[in-house]
């Protein structure tokens, strides 16, 4: 699949676990981790794996999302965890926007909330992708 796409702009949404995906012809990877403890022991392989990634001067640009951010979460040691390579903390949205969207068959996009939570990400995240910013 990502061989037959060369020079084009793509997007894959791949799991967590999923193995022997071809990483190395990738231009960037958006990490999206989620911030409660159980899950971030849970990936930690995957994570190391990436991180190690992150490392490497001839792989991707990797940049890690930190998704469903609330007053909960300890910035602190989820930036620990990840070597200090959190480039966005994307805020907690409240539920009721998602499914009132879907019920009302309306693009998330179009939600006056998400979208404002979301923008400014969008913003900072053009400006830090290599292929976009080229």
């Amino acid at each position: 699949l990502t061989a037959g796409v060369r020079d084009e702009v793509c997007i894959f949404d791949v799991q967590a676990g999923f193995e022997g995906f071809p990483t190395g012809d990738m231009d960037a990877l958006l990490v999206v981790v989620d911030p409660m403890p159980s899950r971030l022991v849970h990936h930690r392989e995957e994570v190391t794996r990436l991180l190690q990634l992150a490392d490497d001067p001839e792989g991707p640009a990797v940049l890690f999302l930190v998704n469903k951010v609330n007053a909960g979460v300890s910035r602190r040691q989820v930036s620990a965890y990840l070597g200090g390579r959190a480039a966005a903390w994307i805020p907690a949205i409240d539920l009721k926007e998602f499914y009132a969207d879907e019920y009302h068959c309306r693009f998330h996009w179009e939600n006056r909330v998400i979208r404002e939570e979301l923008e400014p990400l969008f913003t900072k995240l053009s400006h830090n992708l290599p292929i976009i910013s080229q």
